[in-house]
């Protein structure tokens, strides 16, 4: 589920809509940034860790 977890959605909660994670990438991609995620699968101490980078400045556009 992890490769497809920031597509519109994609849920594994019965009442979820999906949207939540997709949406977060979309701010962060505007933002010129990126989300990353890493999940470990061992049975004691499961975590899913999301991890944000945003550029100190952000890049000029010329309108």
């Amino acid at each position: 589920m992890i490769g497809q977890i920031f597509f519109p959605m994609v849920t594994s909660r019965a009442a979820g809509t999906g949207l939540g994670l997709s949406i977060v990438q979309d701010i962060i991609s505007h933002h010129h940034g990126m989300i990353d995620v890493s999940s470990t699968k061992e049975q004691e101490d499961k975590q899913t860790r999301f991890t944000l980078y945003l550029p100190f400045t952000q890049p000029i556009t010329e309108t």
